[in-house]
């Protein structure tokens, strides 16, 4: 009987130790957060490997599954230009695979899994599977933070005037923070308002002496991202300038005395009050402007007037002139006359000979060469009209 007992704790041992452990699969990570445009690695590690055992590596995000790795060739996804998986085998122990994603956008935010397992026929008998999450960080575009005020001027205001800076930008990940402050180191106190892709910040003001010159910078910080800061601003805040009334200094008051002069004579002060002499001083004034303002019309009036006679007169002598010249012999039809006419020693012309009225005798004509008319009858004509005219 003892010897039974002892053969069956034999074999029990035997069992023990020369049973096969089933393998299992173990998911790291160095980072479990990534930054927009980073590397993103995972390794996993499969401890008791079986023969002919099969690995598949997975993403999976909340919208699908992307199966990147199967046995030992890549999958086709999405991440196929992205994606490089190594191998490294410890002999006797472990394998290790590792995976690096390049070029990481937002859409490579999920959870990343290792199963390890083997095919029964067509079937995936899975033996252990580990996952491990990952997070993706990425920073609002650069055009954010912006500032707006309003009203949109700060330059030249008055006191007691509401002002609202209100500074907005797109969320990230983790979600920015917005901080406002001063030139001045002073924290200001603001709304903020979380939407489902912006965030915003706003301060409400009343201006006052104490805000002149100030300049309102809104700050932009992120807990993912260390030494990170964006600033915009709004500003810088001015016054109007007002007069301080109260304090104007004034100067004393003049009181005069009595003096003497270099004589001993009594120099009695000269008395302020004008009030009879400036009043008729402002009376001469107004006469005075008064009679120029007047007189310089009336000299307006006359030279228009003259201005306006003597056009007539000269055009009522143009006019007789032209007619005149219409007489000249050969207007009417006839052949026009010529003589010779010396018009200086040893130069002789010939000359047209002209038959007009005479002026100084009315009803008779008078015949000369048109070069003499020319002046003796204009001459004539113009003295004529240069007397007064009762029809012009």
């Amino acid at each position: 009987m003892a010897a039974f007992v002892v053969i069956h704790c034999v074999l029990l041992l035997l069992i023990v130790f020369t049973e096969t452990k089933a393998a299992t699969v173990e998911v790291t990570t160095p980072l479990h957060v990534v930054k927009v445009d980073g590397i993103l690695a995972v390794q996993c590690t499969i401890s008791n490997p079986e023969t002919g055992y099969i690995v598949k590596i997975l993403r999976v995000t909340q919208t699908h599954t992307d199966e990147i790795w199967s046995g030992a060739s890549y999958v086709q996804s999405t991440l196929q230009h992205r994606v490089f998986v190594s191998k490294r085998s410890i002999p006797g122990g472990d394998d290790i695979y590792f995976i690096t994603i390049t070029q990481v956008s937002l859409q490579d935010q999920g959870r990343y899994a290792c199963k390890v397992g083997h095919y029964v026929g067509t079937d995936y008998v899975k033996l252990d599977e580990n996952s491990i999450d990952i997070e993706v960080y990425f920073l609002p575009d650069r055009i954010y933070p912006q500032c707006q005020s309003i009203p949109a001027n700060t330059k030249n205001l008055d006191e007691n005037i509401d002002l609202k800076f209100t500074c907005i930008s797109s969320k990230g990940i983790p979600a920015v923070t917005l901080r406002w402050i001063t030139n001045k180191n002073i924290d200001m106190v603001s709304v903020d308002r979380n939407q489902d892709d912006t965030i915003s910040s706003e301060v409400n003001i009343r201006t006052s002496a104490f805000h002149d010159g100030s300049v309102f910078i809104c700050e932009m910080t992120s807990s993912g991202f260390q030494d990170f800061k964006r600033t915009c601003q709004v500003g810088p805040i001015t016054l109007r300038k007002k007069i301080d009334t109260d304090n104007i200094p004034m100067l004393p008051p003049i009181i005069p005395t009595e003096r003497n002069n270099q004589n001993d004579q009594t120099i009695l002060p000269i008395s302020n009050n004008c009030d009879d002499e400036c009043a008729s001083d402002d009376t001469f004034t107004i006469l005075y402007l008064s009679v120029a303002t007047i007189g310089a019309t009336i000299l307006c009036i006359v030279f228009f007037t003259t201005t306006i006679v003597w056009c007539c007169k000269y055009n009522r002598a143009s006019a007789e002139i032209k007619r005149a010249q219409r007489n000249i012999a050969g207007g009417d039809g006839s052949e026009p006359v010529y003589v010779s006419l010396q018009t200086r020693p040893g130069k002789e012309t010939n000359s047209m000979l002209m038959s007009v009225d005479d002026p100084n005798n009315p009803g008779d004509k008078v015949t000369m060469p048109k070069e003499v008319f020319d002046e003796f009858y204009r001459s004539l004509t113009l003295k004529k009209h240069i007397e007064p005219d009762e029809n012009c």
